[in-house]
């Protein structure tokens, strides 16, 4: 999966990514470096008050990320073969 990074100033940055556990974002903000699983932890983080063009950039990010990450998990269970799943998950009867 491709690590994306929105720069919102010279001292705020946001990094993103998937692991096996999910997406998560590191945000960086007046010298701090902090890790997170939650958007709204990161936005009470980096205190960007409401209405601001920051603000909203990072929201407009967050939420292509978001829609991005269901159309690939939609497309991934369309992929999958119906009913099938690797041997070692059958049951035996």
């Amino acid at each position: 999966m491709k690590y994306e990074q929105l720069a919102l100033g010279p001292n705020l940055h946001i990094n993103s990514g998937c692991d096996t556990n999910g997406r998560y974002y590191i945000g960086s903000a007046r010298g701090c470096a902090m890790f997170f699983r939650d958007p709204v932890a990161l936005r009470k983080f980096l205190k960007l008050p409401k209405g601001t063009p920051s603000r909203e950039a990072l929201d407009s990010w967050l939420e292509t990320m978001l829609f991005n990450d269901r159309q690939r998990k939609d497309s991934a269970l369309k992929e999958a073969p119906a009913g099938e799943g690797p041997d070692h998950t059958r049951m035996i009867t």
